[in-house]
């Protein structure tokens, strides 16, 4: 378990990760009106290697840190914006 000051570190890595770049909430608009969120959800993931493709040489701990915290930052706005896509509605930046 992490200690007080390595949680401290991580909860500020996700809270500076977790909102999307303007191209990336771009991206939403290829899908079609309606398209399943689970869809959306699956492939903006996958494009998220094209826009963080620094950090992909599994070989490297530090990488491997990095990426997995990125993913756990972007995957609930990546999921609430999949599903406002879906509903027709505006996206709202996670706070």
């Amino acid at each position: 378990m992490p200690d007080k000051q390595e949680f401290a570190r991580f909860t500020r890595l996700v809270k500076n990760n977790e909102d999307l770049e303007e191209r990336m909430r771009e991206f939403f608009n290829g899908f079609e009106k309606g398209s399943h969120p689970m869809a959306i959800l699956c492939g903006v993931i996958a494009a998220l290697s094209s826009f963080f493709n620094d950090g992909l040489n599994v070989h490297e701990q530090v990488d491997r840190e990095i990426t997995a915290t990125r993913l756990i930052a972007k995957v609930p706005t990546i999921a609430a914006m999949a599903y406002r896509h879906y509903a027709g509605l505006p996206f709202v930046r996670p706070n």
